[in-house]
């Protein structure tokens, strides 16, 4: 499958998630417990991430791994992939910075 575009529409369903409880958007319970599942089912299950309790290690990786993904993105001129990408991982408060050397995080 295609990781950057799975991973953008992962970061899409994070800021709806946020919008309902933020009180911005309405959608039932179900369908959010749905939203939820799905999230969770492609966080834990397809990627293997762990829950909070684990190490910063995972974490880096992770991050990585989407850091890899954007980039790809962008050398494919896909910069909407590349932008979606950026602003999820905003929305979750980790902030990107590129430069020569490459690009580095930080959490806010």
């Amino acid at each position: 499958f295609n990781s950057p575009v799975v991973i953008a529409e992962l970061f899409e369903a994070s800021r709806i998630i946020n919008t309902v409880y933020d009180g911005a958007l309405k959608i039932s319970a179900t369908e959010l417990d749905k939203l939820k599942t799905l999230m969770n089912d492609f966080v834990f299950e397809v990627f293997g991430l762990k829950d909070e309790d684990s190490s910063n290690t995972e974490l880096n990786e992770v991050l990585d791994m989407v850091i890899d993904l954007r980039k790809e993105a962008k050398e494919n001129k896909d910069y909407a992939t590349s932008d979606k990408i950026r602003v999820g991982l905003q929305n979750i408060g980790i902030q990107l910075k590129d430069s020569k050397e490459g690009t580095t995080w930080s959490k806010n």
